[in-house]
């Protein structure tokens, strides 16, 4: 898997897609079993594959995130998104190095971003960011929020429509854990994530039935506990009405 990740270079010259994917997505099973196990041993031994692969490879990773024309770049981006959310679930440190980079000028992780919300979307590639997003929210949500207008941060909810079932329960459990829940964070930094247009897609959500329909109703629930006190707040000093 790591052979052929090298040999991947820049953008637009992708190993054979099929095996550079395929080589991805074992590379980030190896990575989530090792730390799935339950064992403080694996854990450990799955952070430092984490850091090691960051180390060398994680230039190629963020390469291969860039737009390019091949058919079969959505899997290729999917897989090394994929891999990278795998690294972050391993390693605090890979994860806090991979918040850096998706956050700096001329961020490929943005660029996918920006290809999400057009109309010719990969629904693949949108569950696969937003993914990530949820595990980095972790370590660095003032951050992802005070970066492009808190636009990767928010990514789960304006997002939601196009995502994976699953993607979308882990996206609005990590911003409500992660954001909602972080009292040391400012109601001016969560803002994104109040964001009307982006909220009112979560409407349909309420019906889908199941853990989807709870989890959104609890994130709305405690949405509306952050305004509550954000207002009380902006009252005791002086801006009430």
């Amino acid at each position: 898997a790591f052979y052929v990740l090298g040999q991947a270079h820049g953008s637009t010259k992708y190993a054979p897609s099929p095996m550079l994917s395929d080589s991805l997505c074992t590379c980030a099973l190896l990575l989530e079993q090792l730390h799935a196990s339950g064992t403080a041993e694996h854990a450990q031994s799955a952070a430092q594959l984490a850091n090691r692969v960051w180390q060398r490879r994680g230039d190629r990773l963020f390469a291969l995130l860039e737009p390019a024309s091949e058919g079969d770049a959505d899997k290729v981006q999917a897989a090394s998104l994929r891999c990278l959310k795998a690294m972050a679930t391993a390693s605090d440190d890979v994860a806090r190095a991979i918040v850096q980079r998706s956050i700096g000028g001329g961020s490929s992780v943005v660029a996918l971003l920006n290809g999400c919300e057009k109309p010719r979307r990969s629904r693949e590639v949108c569950g696969a960011l937003v993914e990530l997003v949820a595990v980095l929210l972790r370590v660095g949500p003032r951050e992802l929020l005070s970066a492009e207008h808190g636009r990767l941060a928010s990514s789960p909810l304006r997002l939601v429509e196009w995502l994976p079932r699953g993607a979308r329960l882990r996206g609005l459990a990590a911003l409500q854990t992660h954001v909602l829940g972080n009292g040391a964070l400012s109601f001016r930094l969560v803002a994104p994530v109040a964001n009307h247009a982006a909220l009112a897609k979560l409407a349909p959500l309420l019906s889908a039935g199941g853990d989807l329909c709870k989890v959104t109703a609890a994130f709305l629930l405690k949405l509306s506990e952050v305004h509550a006190a954000a207002e009380r707040q902006r009252e005791a000093h002086g801006g009430g009405g």
